[in-house]
């Protein structure tokens, strides 16, 4: 299933988890507070719906569609395959959104303010 449905499996997952990597370690080792000064984003996301249109998770989102657009333009042009579509874009997709649910219950688990003594603002919960 691997060879019909995935361009060159073996280099194809080799170089899928290398980019991964270079991706994870560019934004966790600074590249994402770098994009988020030059941007004006703040680190300070509302707790409420409008998290997910922040400027600092429009920046996230952009951030990823430019790694999965960069990693899928090499293997179309490297290894065209009847598949691409649905093997590369398909499976970032499944990806982004099993984050973005993540996401989610981190916005709903913020929305009910967990009880937090030291929390002046979770005052009213505590017992």
């Amino acid at each position: 299933m691997f060879k019909s449905f995935f361009p060159k499996p073996g280099p194809f997952f080799l170089s899928a988890f290398i980019w991964a990597l270079i991706a994870v370690i560019f934004w966790q080792a600074g590249g994402g507070a770098w994009l988020t000064r030059i941007t004006g984003a703040t680190g300070e996301v509302p707790i409420s719906a409008a998290r997910f249109w922040s400027l600092s998770y429009l920046l996230f989102y952009a951030y990823y569609m430019v790694c999965v657009g960069l990693f899928a333009l090499f293997w179309f042009v490297y290894s065209p395959h009847r598949w691409q579509y649905w093997s590369i874009l398909g499976t970032s997709l499944i990806i982004f959104v099993t984050w973005f649910l993540v996401e989610v219950g981190v916005a709903v688990n913020a929305w009910y303010c967990p009880v937090l003594r030291s929390d002046p603002e979770c005052a009213e919960f505590t017992a």
